[in-house]
């Protein structure tokens, strides 16, 4: 398609340039991927020495800076964000694709870019399926100005970008969504499972941290039957819907790293990952709750074995309880007390401050 030497000459080398940059926008890989190679590639034309994209975020109302090659992070703190009264944000609200009106409205941003040293500074409309969806802005150094040539070039590049950017912007909102609930899971003290099918762990929070003491393993890839002894490759049938409300709570034993069995309360529950259905599995450590409920069957049964004769009231003075020696040395039984008040033991032989003091107590 190009000549040898071509590299040598200044109009063919623009047009290599243009045709990697189609030939990797029209390739199939990974979309995000794909973008920040268009921009390596966008840096190697001469009067460019800096360029970004953003994408709109049109529930926030503003322009979030999500890929950039080439700035000094005083001008990527500049372009982060643009929201508030920005002239090209409201170009962007309103679906504006003119390009000598985006240019006009970025003269104010363009003025302080140029004050950090950027000698040119371009802008342009970024659209996909007919909505502005964000921008791409272009700079250059050390006095060049970014010729006609190069902006036609980057400008056509733009539309051939429509699809990509598309998917780009889905799969970045995806992973910041994925991002976002992974940072949550990491915040439980209960373990978290997210299991396809098959069985097959996609995601767990036990990896963090070395929380389920699986040391250099790790729990994602493997199968939740080896966590979860005595699950059943029913229990993950994916399909029947169902939320995390709808679920219900069981008991089981999760295995940590060293082969101990966790005494758990599991909750499961159907939901989404990375674009597939999947099963959510949410482990909560019952461990201290048993040692708690012993304790207290320790403490009734004691209770009830005693010689002493034992009553409970609420604060109210209603009886909630009597063991056995109560009835022994009252005659009263558990069901004649329970409901009753105290003074049905009065003897009249303490007179009212006994009983003041008493209940004080």
């Amino acid at each position: 398609m190009f000549f040898k030497g071509y590299e040598n000459d200044p109009v063919s080398r623009l047009f290599m340039l243009q045709w990697r940059m189609s030939r990797e926008i029209n390739s199939d890989g990974e979309p995000l991927v794909m973008l920040d190679n268009v921009l390596d590639i966008a840096l190697e034309l001469e009067d460019v020495d800096g360029i970004w994209v953003w994408f709109l975020n049109g529930e926030k109302q503003d322009l979030q800076l999500r890929h950039s090659r080439g700035l000094d992070s005083e001008t990527t703190e500049h372009l982060t964000n643009l929201s508030g009264e920005s002239s090209l944000l409201n170009q962007l609200l309103v679906g504006n694709e003119v390009i000598s009106d985006w240019e006009y409205a970025w003269q104010e941003k363009a003025a302080l870019l140029k004050g950090e040293g950027w000698s040119d500074v371009t802008v342009w409309p970024l659209c996909s399926g007919g909505k502005t969806m964000g921008a791409v802005g272009a700079a250059c150094r050390g006095g060049k100005v970014i010729s006609s040539v190069s902006r036609l070039i980057l400008r056509t590049v733009s539309a051939e970008l429509e699809g990509l950017i598309g998917k780009a912007r889905v799969e970045a909102d995806l992973r910041n969504s994925r991002y976002n609930l992974k940072q949550l899971f990491q915040s439980f003290e209960d373990y978290v499972f997210i299991v396809q099918a098959n069985g097959t762990i996609l995601y767990s929070n036990a990896d963090e941290g070395n929380k389920l003491n699986l040391g250099e393993s790790s729990a994602v890839g493997g199968n939740i039957a080896d966590y979860l002894p005595g699950f059943k490759q029913r229990q993950i049938q994916l399909g029947g819907g169902g939320s995390a409300q709808d679920s219900q709570v069981r008991d089981g034993r999760l295995r940590s790293g060293n082969g101990q069995l966790i005494p758990v309360e599991i909750r499961d529950f159907e939901g989404r990952w990375d674009e597939q259905t999947v099963r959510y599995y949410i482990c909560r450590d019952i461990s201290e709750k048993i040692i708690m409920e012993r304790e207290r069957d320790r403490l009734i049964t004691a209770i009830e074995q005693s010689d002493d004769s034992i009553l409970i009231t609420n604060s109210s003075g209603t009886i909630q309880y009597t063991n056995p020696a109560f009835t022994c040395l009252t005659g009263y039984t558990a069901e004649e007390a329970l409901g009753a008040n105290p003074k049905i033991l009065r003897s009249g032989v303490h007179n009212t401050e006994f009983y003041r003091a008493m209940w004080s107590t």
